[in-house]
C-alpha cells in the first residue's frame, strides 16, 4: 500500500 502511495506521488511529480 505504501510503496503504491509513493509511487503515485512520484510520478505525479515527474508529470509536471
Amino acid at each position: 500500500m505504501l510503496m503504491s502511495q509513493t509511487w503515485s506521488y512520484s510520478h505525479t511529480y515527474i508529470s509536471f
